[in-house]
């Protein structure tokens, strides 16, 4: 979808919005958005959508804004200006979203559940997110966190917006230095403490109903060497509710290897092999195991150089700024979804595949957005594109946009002051919107 934008003062010297949206397969786009700016969301499957808007702040600083849709739902991610990719998981009948640099650190100084969007909504308040800690050892600063009350060696406190930004900034730094090592347990910043949400009920300790059988996951890296630090998860295909709990299916490559202990069935992996890049940012290379099975101890070896294929675009006019959401539903027998993948304004490369699952299906999702040159002269304008993979299969990622397969959208914004703006458009597929998870990342423009 092409979306012209034009910009208009009233007469009246009042502050007008006029919208004009089309409902479309692809989702639309965007420029912009301030901290104090609402999000003005237009529908993207007819009936699908209700009133019911959240904004929520992640501990690094990041915002969600979500929009529900019955059991599932849209949302959109407001990066922090440093922000990282984000990785989501929907599994188990809960939606995840974790910032890439945190995932590492679950179970070893952050509790899941402080991604937990349902747990989010019910116990943000105010723009504040209210967390718990709980130290071994003397209670100590930590980095943008303010503590409220303390008994002993637990403690009570929030972060804001500006502050989870602090805590994000030293979650970066850490992840950057643990990350060569997979020292993450280690960690200096999570030494002696353990960061949850305030609210939130613990981790239930359960003890395994099936035989168990250990899957030793080999990750090779870029370099052809065994890798160390990168994230991998493993989920059950035959039932997710089998094993899918991100305290289960999250793991971390050390000296090569990764290990689970699950009972037998059929299961599906996804690996995120994350690149420092000089200029502070990073890159991703996604590679998908579509099935395997388990029936007794096994072994599965996963490589970054399979993620062939990067993720780009050709649009009919110059374009620039590429953002991509790209998401792998896996689907059991029952129906029973699981999604998980990446949103990112980096390098981003995943592994095509050649053979369907027969247990289940799969079917990934990639959405892009870019807008018009920085020097443009004219009528800014901007691109929001969403591509389905067949069923079974993960396709090549480099995408064309041609101008017959794009539906053109005229916009005008009457303001008659200067402000940072928003544009807010939200959609996809219908089996996109059956999860939350991020359809597009917001960029800040100018207004008028």
């Amino acid at each position: 979808m092409l979306r012209q934008l034009s910009r208009h003062w009233p007469k009246s010297g009042r502050p007008a919005l006029a919208i004009a949206s089309v409902a479309a397969v692809s989702a639309a786009v965007l420029p912009a958005l301030a901290p104090s700016a609402a999000a003005s969301p237009a529908p993207a499957a007819a009936g699908k959508l209700t009133s019911a808007v959240g904004r929520l702040l992640l501990i690094n600083g990041d915002r969600l804004f979500i929009r529900y849709a019955g059991s599932g739902g849209l949302s959109s991610l407001d990066p922090a200006p440093d922000g990282r990719p984000l990785l989501s998981l929907h599994v188990g009948g809960a939606s995840y979203e974790i910032p890439v640099d945190a995932m590492p650190y679950l179970g070893h100084g952050l509790d899941p559940n402080l991604f937990n969007e349902a747990m989010l909504q019910r116990l943000e308040s105010a723009g504040r997110l209210p967390v718990r800690l709980t130290f071994t050892g003397a209670q100590r600063a930590i980095p943008g966190v303010t503590v409220t009350s303390s008994d002993g060696q637990t403690a009570a406190g929030y972060l804001t917006e500006a502050s989870a930004r602090i805590f994000g900034a030293a979650l970066y730094r850490q992840f950057r230095a643990d990350h060569a090592t997979a020292s993450y347990a280690t960690a200096a910043l999570f030494s002696g403490v353990r960061i949850a949400l305030a609210g939130a009920p613990a981790a239930a300790r359960v003890r395994p109903q099936f035989p168990m059988h250990t899957v030793t996951v080999t990750g090779i890296n870029q370099f052809g060497k065994p890798d160390n630090g990168d994230i991998m998860l493993l989920i059950n295909a035959d039932n997710p509710f089998k094993f899918g709990d991100p305290y289960e299916v999250v793991n971390i490559f050390f000296h090569g290897v990764a290990k689970y202990s699950v009972p037998a069935g059929h299961y599906w992996a996804i690996t995120d092999f994350i690149g420092l890049l000089r200029n502070g940012g990073l890159s991703q290379h996604m590679v998908v195991a579509p099935q395997f099975t388990v029936n007794r101890d096994t072994k599965l070896r996963l490589s970054s150089r399979a993620a062939t294929s990067e993720v780009t675009v050709s649009t009919p006019r110059r374009s620039t700024g590429l953002s991509a959401v790209w998401t792998v539903v896996r689907t059991s027998p029952g129906g029973v979804p699981a999604s998980t993948g990446t949103s990112s304004a980096g390098p981003l490369f995943i592994s095509p595949t050649t053979t369907k699952p027969t247990v289940g299906t799969i079917r990934s999702y990639t959405s892009l957005q870019l807008i018009s040159p920085a020097k443009f002269k004219g009528t800014p304008y901007a691109y929001n594109l969403d591509y389905r993979g067949p069923p079974g299969l993960i396709p090549q990622q480099h995408f064309v946009a041609t101008a017959a397969s794009l539906a053109n959208v005229h916009e005008r914004y009457y303001l008659d002051t200067r402000t940072p703006g928003v544009w807010l458009t939200i959609g996809g597929y219908e089996a996109q919107l059956q999860g939350i998870i991020p359809i597009n990342i917001l960029s800040r423009v100018p207004m008028p």
